[in-house]
Parts: C-alpha cells; structure tokens; sequence
C-alpha cells in the first residue's frame, strides 16, 4: 500500500513481465519494464453489463499516454476473478 506522502506512483502492467534475475525492474520513478505509471485517468465511468454488483471499467491513462481499463470492485472477492482470468488463459493456448 502506498503512502499519500510516496512519491511513488502505482503502475499498469501493458505485458507480462519477463523475471530478472538480478531484480532491476527500474526504480519506482520511471516506468518499470513492461508496465507504465497512471498519470490519471478519464473523468467518466461504466458499468458492466452483468454481474451481481456490477463493477464500474474505469479507464486509466498511462504515463506514454497508453489507455487502459480496469474494472474497479467494491464488494466481490477478487481472487475468484483472478482464477477464472488464469482460466480463460489456459483455454485461449490450448
């Protein structure tokens, strides 16, 4: 969790990251491989079609001007999500 004093911003992922050995990911001001800082995001929001709580997609702009969505949950557990992603992956290779 990051501090409102760092000033560290969190980052998107843009790829998978390849493992480093030596662990030089850069040094939490620029932008690490394989990702990008969120500068800020768009000022308007949606909502999914489906689903019990209905997560918002929030759109955030990346520090090479990338956009990215991301689905923002209130009240659902996440890793039930994160398994069927990892999934939905598996099925995509085969």
């Amino acid at each position: 969790c990051l501090r409102r004093s760092s000033s560290l911003k969190p980052c998107v992922l843009t790829k998978i990251p390849v493992i480093r050995p030596r662990a030089d990911y850069g040094d939490g001001l620029t932008d690490p491989v394989g990702s990008e800082l969120i500068s800020s995001f768009e000022s308007n929001c949606s909502l999914t079609e489906t689903g019990i709580h209905r997560p918002k997609i929030v759109v955030c702009i990346g520090s090479s001007g990338g956009k990215f969505k991301q689905l923002v949950k209130g009240e659902d557990d996440i890793r039930q999500d994160a398994i069927m992603q990892q999934v939905f992956q598996t099925v995509n290779v085969l």
